[in-house]
């Protein structure tokens, strides 16, 4: 992942209220988001229903379901080319 930058938005043409979130800017092959659907360059909103504000609390989101063992799955909603997208992740 990467910050949401101006450009992101202008590229995006989001407002520049709307301007949060992170963008994949990798997604590594056979990885739960890849089998999931993520694909480079959607435009990660939240996770698990939590709105993702910036790059720091995106880490932080994710650190904290990687710490959870007990975790199968977390959600994720993406804007891809205007289209907005839910993904089921699934850990196990």
């Amino acid at each position: 992942m990467r910050a949401f930058t101006y450009a992101d938005g202008v590229m995006r043409r989001a407002r520049l209220a709307d301007h949060r979130g992170v963008i994949a800017h990798f997604v590594k092959t056979n990885a739960p988001v890849s089998v999931a659907g993520l694909r480079l360059d959607d435009w990660i909103k939240e996770i698990d229903g939590i709105a993702i504000i910036n790059y720091a609390a995106a880490i932080g989101k994710l650190a904290e379901i990687e710490a959870d063992r007990a975790r199968s799955e977390f959600v994720l909603l993406v804007d891809r080319a205007g289209e907005t997208a839910v993904l089921r992740v699934k850990l196990k």
